[in-house]
């Protein structure tokens, strides 16, 4: 009985040790998402409205958008709202080439 106490007791410390070895990243801690931003127009309100579409990328990873206008916190890609990707990328000069 002691034996099998000792034994669950040895795993579970294991487990935690093993666990927490295993938790570092081999990501950056900001990715980057790639917009082309000649495919978006700025509105007068801070919207954007995508003519047509497009990729939007990040690493190997791809995501369609279809045409339309999006307001902030309207559209998710990846993790980042997609307005203020543009915002960041479009409006501060870093646009892609």
């Amino acid at each position: 009985m002691l034996a099998t106490r000792f034994l669950i007791l040895f795993s579970m410390v294991q487990m935690i040790i093993l666990g927490a070895q295993s938790n570092t990243r081999a990501q950056p801690l900001r990715s980057k998402v790639e917009v082309d931003c000649g495919v978006f127009h700025n509105n007068s309100d801070g919207s954007w409205t995508l003519r047509h579409e497009t990729t939007v990328n990040e690493g190997i990873y791809g995501f369609v958008l279809k045409p339309g206008t999006f307001r902030r916190n309207d559209a998710n890609v990846f993790g980042y709202d997609l307005t203020r990707v543009l915002e960041q990328d479009c409006l501060n000069g870093r646009q892609k080439q």
